[in-house]
C-alpha cells in the first residue's frame, strides 16, 4: 500500500531516492507500527519527504515529551506532519515555553491536540 502512495505522489518526493525513502517508511514502521505507519503515509504522503534522522528524532522527543502511546495518537492525528520534519531544540524549547505560558498540565493537553504547535519557532 505504501509503495502505491509512493508511486502515484512521486513528484512530491523530488530527487529523494527510493533506499531515502524507504528508509523513511523504517523509521515510521518502527515507531508507529506497520498499520499505523501505513495509515499515516496514505493519508499525509509527504510524510515520506522527511529524513530518517528527522522522523526518528521528532518521534523519540515527543515519546519523551507525551508518553510513547500518547505521542504516536497524537502524530496520527496530525494532518500535517511539519513535527516529524522539525529539530528537536524546536520542538523542546516549544513545549518549554507553552509550559512556561500555561502550566505543564494544560502544555501537553494542547499539543495532544494540536501536535503541530511544537514546530512553531517558540
Amino acid at each position: 500500500k505504501a509503495q502505491q502512495v509512493v508511486e502515484q505522489h512521486w513528484p512530491l518526493f523530488g530527487s529523494k531516492s527510493s533506499r531515502t525513502l524507504k528508509s523513511t517508511m523504517d523509521a515510521l514502521v518502527e515507531w508507529l507500527g506497520q498499520e499505523r505507519a501505513v495509515q499515516k503515509v496514505m493519508a499525509c504522503p509527504k510524510v515520506l519527504n522527511t529524513s530518517f534522522g528527522a522522523v526518528s528524532s521528532s518521534l523519540l522527543l515527543l515519546a519523551e515529551l507525551l508518553g510513547h502511546e500518547d505521542a504516536m495518537e497524537a502524530v496520527m492525528a496530525d494532518d500535517d506532519v511539519k513535527v516529524l520534519g522539525c529539530y528537536p531544540n524546536i520542538i523542546r524549547r516549544t513545549m518549554m515555553a507553552l509550559e512556561g505560558l500555561f502550566g505543564p498540565q494544560e502544555a501537553v493537553r494542547m499539543v495532544l491536540k494540536h501536535v503541530g504547535l511544537l514546530a512553531v519557532r517558540a
